[in-house]
């Protein structure tokens, strides 16, 4: 349970322990806030939202194709998706 950030090759926080359910606790709830403050703009977060969840998947595959994540330089995790 390491925290990665872009554009580092090592880990950030390398052992997470209780700190992972705050943080993700924050990133959902920020996540949230954003979808909604953009909605309230214009009504159209959809575009945004679909955007993003694009981004995710194609990361997420990323992740567990071996050729992708070197390519990109994300950490590289067997079986996970």
């Amino acid at each position: 349970r390491s925290l990665y950030l872009p554009f580092f090759k090592v880990p950030v926080i390398t052992n997470m322990g209780w700190f992972t359910l705050i943080f993700f606790a924050v990133v959902i709830m920020g996540s949230s806030n954003a979808v909604n403050l953009t909605d309230g703009l214009d009504g159209l977060a959809i575009g945004c939202t679909v955007t993003v969840a694009l981004a995710y998947a194609f990361l997420s595959y990323a992740a567990g194709n071996f050729r992708i994540a070197e390519y990109l330089q994300v950490p590289f995790y067997a079986f996970s998706g």
